[in-house]
C-alpha cells in the first residue's frame, strides 16, 4: 500500500509540473505584443461535468485509481491530493482554452484574406409570410415593389418549406438541422460562429425571442428587442444593454420600430463601407407573432406584409448607396408562413395561391415561404427555381459562398449554391417534420406528401396533380404511405 501510494504521488507530482508547464510565460524572445484584435463571441457551450467528474481523462483516471485504493487510514492524507487533482484540472482547462482561442484568432486573421473573394451576405428574415404575398408571385390586392426588386434581380424559389412555427425555422436556418435537435452537443455550431470564424464581421439587427442571446449565437453586435416592442419603442438592446430612445420618450411617437432598425443597418452598411473585411448582417422583422388567434381584416395585414416590402427596399437602398449592392449577396426568408388562426383572410387573399391553408398547419400553404436570393452578376436575374429547399439548407449555402475550410459538422441541409449559380437540381430528398416529442407531423418526398390526421393516421396527396390537398390516396398507395413514414 505504501508504495501504490508513493506511485500515485509521483505520478501527480509529474502531471502538477506540466500543468505549471502550460501556464509558464515563453521566453522573452518569443514574446510579442500584436495589434489588439476583435475577440470571439462568448462560447455558447460551455463544458459541463458533475462535480465528482474532472474535466481531464488523466486527472480523473488518477483521481479514481486513489479513490480505489484509500481506506480509513489513508483518506485523510489522500484528501489533499484529490484537491491537488482538481486545482490542476482548472489551471490545464483554462490553459486549454486560452490556446484554443489564440488558435482560432490566428485561423480568422488568415481567414480574412480569403473571406475578401467571397461575398458580404444580409439575411432578411420575417416570422410570417404567404408564398404568394409577392405581387411578383401573383398577388393582387397589394403590392410589393422592393422584393418584387429583388427578385428579378435574383432567384425565387417556388418549393422553399418552412419548419412547423418561425422558432423551429430560426432554429433550423442557424444550425443546419430542421427538426428540434434534441441533442444540445449537435446544435453547438451556430451559423454566425462560422461565418465569424471564416473572417467576416457579424452583426443581428432587428428582433429575437427572449431566451437567445445574440453573442452566445456568435453575433459580435447586435440591436433591436428580445420581447415584440410597440409601434414607437422607448427604448432597445445595444449590444446587451439597453438604451432609451429619447424621441419617444414622455409621451413623444416619433421613431417607428422600423425607423430604428433601418437607422442601425445603415449605420452598420456605413462602417462596412470602409472596412475591407466581409459582413454577415442579419436583419430579423417580425410582424405577426404578436398576433397570436387574433384576426385580422385585409388592411390590416396588407399593410404587415408592406412594412416589410419597405423595409427590404430599405436595405437594398442603403446598400446601394454605401456601394455594397454589387459585392452582396442577399437573401430574403419567412420563417413561417400564414398564421393558421388566420385561414378564411388566406383564402380571400389568395395569400397560398392555389395551394391549401389550414388550422392544422400542415398543409402546402403554411409550410411553402417566399425565398429569395440575389446576387449581381452571379445568379440568373428574373428566375424561379422549383427544387425543393428547407431552412435547414441556408447554413451550407452561406458556409459555401464564404469559402468556409474547416468542416461545420453534420448537418440535415445541403448547400445550394449550384441551384443558385445554375438553377441545377440537387439531391432529391425528404422532408420530415416532427412534433417537440419527435412524433412525425408530415412527410414530403418528390410530389408525395403524408400527413398525420386523426388517430394517428397519415393522409397521402400527390402534389402533381392534386396541389391543393384535396384527394386523399392513402387506400390505393399503402406502399408509398408505408415507406414515407417507416411502417
Amino acid at each position: 500500500m505504501f508504495w501504490l501510494r508513493t506511485a500515485n504521488w509521483l505520478r501527480v507530482g509529474v502531471v502538477l509540473m506540466i500543468v505549471a508547464g502550460c501556464e509558464a510565460p515563453p521566453p522573452p524572445e518569443q514574446v510579442v505584443n500584436p495589434p489588439p484584435q476583435p475577440q470571439p463571441p462568448a462560447n455558447p457551450d460551455p463544458v459541463h461535468f458533475a462535480e465528482d467528474r474532472l474535466r481531464s481523462p488523466l486527472l480523473e483516471g488518477l483521481r479514481q485509481q486513489i479513490e480505489n485504493s484509500e481506506t480509513d487510514e489513508t483518506r485523510q492524507s489522500t484528501s489533499p491530493l484529490r484537491q491537488q487533482l482538481a486545482s490542476a484540472d482548472e489551471i490545464m482547462s483554462e490553459a486549454r482554452q486560452k490556446n484554443r482561442a489564440a488558435i482560432q484568432q490566428a485561423n480568422r486573421q488568415v481567414r480574412m484574406g480569403t473571406a475578401r473573394q467571397s461575398p458580404s451576405l444580409v439575411v432578411l428574415t420575417v416570422d410570417r409570410m404567404g408564398v404568394a404575398d409577392l405581387s411578383t408571385a401573383g398577388q393582387t390586392h397589394w403590392q410589393t415593389p422592393a422584393l418584387d426588386r429583388l427578385a428579378a434581380n435574383g432567384l425565387r424559389f417556388s418549393r422553399c418549406y418552412s419548419g412547423l412555427n418561425p422558432t423551429s425555422s430560426r432554429s433550423s436556418l442557424l444550425t443546419g438541422h430542421f427538426n428540434p435537435v434534441a441533442n444540445s452537443a449537435r446544435a453547438a455550431v451556430m451559423l454566425p460562429k462560422i461565418l465569424w470564424n471564416a473572417g467576416y464581421k457579424t452583426a443581428l439587427i432587428g428582433e429575437w425571442p427572449r431566451e437567445l442571446s445574440p453573442a452566445s449565437l456568435g453575433y459580435e453586435e447586435s440591436s433591436g428587442w428580445n420581447v415584440a416592442p410597440d409601434r414607437f419603442p422607448d427604448g432597445a438592446l445595444l449590444n446587451g444593454k439597453r438604451i432609451s430612445l429619447e424621441n419617444n420618450s414622455a409621451g413623444k411617437r416619433e421613431i417607428s420600430k422600423t425607423d430604428f432598425l433601418i437607422s442601425e443597418v445603415r449605420s452598420f452598411l456605413r462602417d462596412a463601407q470602409v472596412r475591407p473585411q466581409q459582413f454577415f448582417l442579419h436583419v430579423s422583422i417580425r410582424v405577426f407573432d404578436d398576433l397570436a388567434d387574433r384576426s385580422l381584416s385585409v388592411a390590416d395585414y396588407a399593410s404587415r406584409i408592406q412594412e416589410v416590402d419597405t423595409a427590404t427596399g430599405r436595405v437594398l437602398d442603403a446598400l446601394d448607396e454605401f456601394g455594397l449592392g454589387n459585392r452582396t449577396c442577399v437573401w430574403f426568408l419567412s420563417l413561417a408562413g400564414p398564421l393558421p388562426a388566420l385561414t378564411d383572410l388566406i383564402r380571400e387573399t389568395r395569400s397560398v395561391g392555389d395551394l391549401a391553408h389550414s388550422k392544422t398547419g400542415l398543409k402546402e400553404g403554411n409550410l411553402r415561404v417566399p425565398l429569395i436570393v440575389s446576387w449581381p452578376g452571379q445568379i440568373s436575374a428574373g428566375a424561379v427555381s422549383e427544387t425543393i429547399s428547407g431552412p435547414c439548407d441556408h447554413l451550407p449555402t452561406l458556409a459555401q459562398l464564404a469559402c468556409v475550410s474547416r468542416p461545420i459538422g453534420r448537418v440535415d441541409g445541403n448547400s445550394l449554391l449550384e441551384v443558385l449559380r445554375h438553377n441545377s437540381p440537387i439531391q432529391e430528398r425528404r422532408i420530415v417534420w416532427q412534433a417537440d416529442d419527435g412524433r412525425i407531423q408530415a412527410v414530403l418526398e418528390k410530389n408525395w406528401k403524408a400527413v398525420a390526421g386523426d388517430a394517428n393516421q397519415f393522409q397521402l396527396f400527390d402534389l402533381n396533380s392534386d396541389p391543393a390537398e384535396e384527394n386523399d390516396v392513402a387506400a390505393g398507395k399503402s406502399d408509398v404511405l408505408r415507406r414515407l413514414i417507416g411502417n
